[in-house]
């Protein structure tokens, strides 16, 4: 990973915030904390964003490039999905302060936007709407990943 650098410094990083689905309906001071809270990083293609098992609660954004989840199995590493700009992932560990369910991969080079899982859980407390987002994200990851596992 590149040096994190301040959301605030990137005007068309911004506006893919403001216009992403889960950030369009928030109001200005909600918008405007979560923002400020934010940073950009780079990774290169191969590079690991989050590891499955370790206690990190940062939720990312993906602002440009794809990345792999990958699940740990009996069988060796499963590749769960792939995903690229806008998609968000991280919920679960903002949500349950659990350990990360799985391993982020950059696929490419990638520019991710990372909010601290802290703000991000005042947000959803504050704007309902926003929490529901997430919740329903997370769901959905979960079902399709135990599908995928068999599970």
């Amino acid at each position: 990973m590149s040096e994190r650098t301040a959301l605030s410094d990137d005007m068309a990083a911004i506006a893919f915030v403001q216009r992403s689905l889960l950030c369009k309906n928030l109001d200005g001071d909600l918008l405007t904390r979560l923002l400020s809270a934010g940073s950009l990083a780079q990774y290169g293609a191969g590079s690991v964003v989050c590891t499955e098992g370790t206690h990190d609660d940062t939720l990312f954004m993906i602002l440009e490039g794809k990345v792999e989840i990958r699940k740990a199995s009996a069988a060796g590493d499963v590749e769960i999905a792939t995903l690229d700009r806008p998609a968000i992932f991280g919920e679960r560990a903002v949500l349950t302060a659990h350990a990360r369910s799985a391993t982020i991969v950059a696929r490419v080079e990638c520019r991710l936007v990372l909010f601290p899982g802290d703000v991000i859980r005042d947000v959803a407390n504050a704007a309902p709407k926003f929490g529901w987002l997430l919740a329903s994200l997370m769901a959905g990851r979960t079902k399709d990943t135990e599908k995928k596992l068999g599970l």
